[in-house]
């Protein structure tokens, strides 16, 4: 089923929103905040940013594990469709196991590559700054990252073989922090 081969990449991320944040407490020799004294010096120089990036999940294909032919080898095949929704997941899956089915012996299965959608993906990064100014031309620059601010699980990927238990279900976390 060559119409089966043309549906959405792998890499399709219908959507996906960056949003950035940044705020200085003013910069330079004599600029910045409106405090003067040991205040003033304490206060300025600083940036705090941050990024969140949210996205829908990207594609994963369904696959069936069956000899091919009489060579004895065992490999990757797509399912059978049974009718029923896809999305019609219980709570935590992302696929409906009984949506697939094995397909006929000898046969092909006629679900479409990438028919099926992963998890979502959120993540918020923050970062702190703050230059030190040590001369006219000198400057040193502190500086702490924290990456997945919120420690939300995201999955890179979902469990595709039909005849698991665990088929539906995520299986590969992301990096937390």
């Amino acid at each position: 089923d060559l119409q089966a081969e043309y549906p959405r990449s792998s890499i399709d991320q219908r959507h996906q929103i960056v949003a950035s944040f940044e705020y200085t407490t003013g910069a330079g020799v004599v600029g910045g905040t409106l405090l003067e004294g040991w205040k003033g010096r304490f206060l300025k120089d600083w940036t705090f940013t941050s990024q969140l990036t949210t996205g829908s999940g990207t594609p994963f294909t369904p696959i069936y594990f069956a000899p091919v032919g009489d060579t004895g080898i065992i490999g990757a095949t797509r399912p059978s469709l049974t009718g029923t929704a896809p999305d019609d997941a219980p709570e935590g899956y992302y696929a409906n196991h009984t949506t697939f089915a094995a397909p006929a012996p000898g046969e092909w299965g006629n679900a479409r590559r990438n028919s099926l959608t992963g998890p979502a993906q959120v993540s918020l990064n923050a970062a702190v700054a703050r230059t030190f100014r040590v001369g006219d031309r000198v400057n040193l620059d502190w500086r702490i990252d924290a990456m997945n601010v919120l420690n939300r699980v995201t999955y890179a990927a979902v469990n595709a073989l039909i005849t698991s238990p665990q088929f539906g279900l995520p299986n590969r976390p992301n990096e937390m922090r």
